[in-house]
């Protein structure tokens, strides 16, 4: 009878709406067409927020760890990024200019069109210096901070990350 709801619930639901049916210990949303089910305990995780010292992994709590690994040529730009890093969640109608981009979209239409699971944005951790966004979790980075070829970088690694997006 509970799945025959959820099925129903699903269904009815317009296109442009992710439903949610609540079972004991887990939940099943509807998102582009596709069901996804997780146990509600990851759903309803939250971000521990902080300061981020280099050199050091960041315990974002029940939602794993994040470290800066060493790289050349990709991620964030070692010069330019700061010794500390703030992490925190995403705010209302700030805008982001991803790696590559030369103008800045809402935060908000960027998870959209990059597949974001609806339930998981509120999730999802962003690096900050002074107010301004250097990384979204391990999806992107912000160009400001982008590092060039050749350059001694940073990738932004997230150990026991959740799944956040549709592939």
């Amino acid at each position: 009878a509970t799945l025959a709801a959820a099925m129903r619930d699903m269904a009815v639901a317009a296109a442009d709406r992710v439903p949610c049916t609540n079972w004991p210990g887990a939940r099943m949303y509807r998102y582009r067409n596709r069901l996804y089910a997780e146990p509600e305990a990851s759903c309803a995780a939250r971000l521990r927020e902080g300061e981020w010292p280099q050199g050091l992994s960041f315990d974002l709590g029940e939602l794993g760890t994040l470290e800066l690994v060493p790289a050349t040529g990709k991620g964030l730009d070692r010069a330019r990024l700061p010794e500390v890093l703030s992490v925190t969640t995403r705010v209302e109608g700030e805008q982001f200019v991803p790696a590559g981009k030369t103008h800045g979209r809402p935060l908000r239409k960027w998870l959209q069109e990059s597949g974001v699971l609806p339930w998981r944005r509120s999730q999802l951790p962003v690096l900050r210096s002074a107010g301004e966004i250097v990384a979204v979790g391990d999806l992107a980075c912000a160009a400001a901070y982008a590092a060039r070829p050749g350059e001694a970088s940073l990738v932004v690694a997230w150990r026991g990350r959740p799944q956040l997006t549709e592939a």
